[in-house]
């Protein structure tokens, strides 16, 4: 069951705990709290059509990360049955606040990475902080039985170890699906990452209408690292045709699934 109320942690950023205690065959168990901060802005490409050029462009200015140059990114997003999370984002485009679980998959053949990761992700403005920690179910599993009820209380018993303070009841919501491209500026240690191919694959039952729009043509560049905006030798991506956006992957694909009007 879900817990009663909200769930409030010491604010302690270092690795928390360790333990062994949810080991499944073949998965590593949950260890460590990762925190990250860093600023992250959006640029949005106005005409998909060019998703090509940027990408050309891209990579003739920096080089491609090597160890995940490509990968098909997997997260289920979790809400209130109410929509807290998604409510919170539309009243205020300033404060985000999202709960997932993340893992990826060979684009190609799409199979699944063995490390799931349970992720609170916070952006205050430009400024984002991540918390994640390794989850002991796989992508496998996960995209094989789906978020149940084990899955679902494995999440609430390790949210309190990111150290966040959440909403109560949190259930998965749906999943959503994309093509990461990942970059490397190593000039001001930024990393780059166009992502396309933006799909609801899983709408969970708690949600009910499963009427949303399969497939986005949105086609974004993420720039995340020490600054906020696109630096001045890597400008002439600019060209190609891209916007500043708060474009919300988690927002938007609630929308086609709600029908909400932003």
């Amino acid at each position: 069951m879900p817990p009663s109320g909200p769930v409030t942690i010491a604010k302690d950023e270092s690795i928390i705990r360790s333990g062994n205690r949810y080991g499944f065959a073949g998965n590593p168990s949950a260890k460590s709290v990762n925190c990250s901060q860093s600023y992250e802005s959006k640029y949005q490409l106005l005409r998909s059509t060019q998703q090509q050029r940027l990408l050309s462009c891209l990579e003739g200015l920096c080089p491609k990360d090597t160890q995940y140059p490509q990968a098909r990114v997997h997260s289920v997003y979790f809400d209130t049955r109410d929509w807290k999370l998604l409510s919170n984002k539309l009243e205020s485009d300033f404060i985000k606040l999202k709960v997932r679980l993340r893992w990826y998959s060979d684009p190609i053949h799409h199979v699944c990475d063995p490390s799931v990761f349970l992720e609170i992700k916070r952006r205050v403005g430009s400024q984002r902080e991540k918390r994640r920690l390794l989850f002991p179910v796989s992508g496998t599993e996960i995209s094989e039985r789906g978020c149940d009820m084990e899955v679902v209380r494995l999440v609430h018993e390790l949210l309190p170890e990111l150290g966040m303070t959440v909403p109560a009841g949190l259930f998965p919501a749906f999943e959503v699906r994309y093509h990461r491209s990942r970059f490397v500026d190593f000039t001001t240690q930024s990393r780059l990452s166009i992502d396309s191919q933006i799909t609801v694959p899983t709408v969970f039952p708690t949600r009910g209408s499963s009427n949303y729009q399969p497939n986005l043509e949105n086609v974004i560049l993420e720039l995340k690292g020490p600054v906020a905006n696109l630096p001045r030798h890597l400008s002439k991506i600019e060209t190609v045709g891209l916007r500043k956006s708060s474009f919300s992957k988690f927002a938007t694909c609630a929308n086609n699934i709600l029908h909400l009007k932003f």
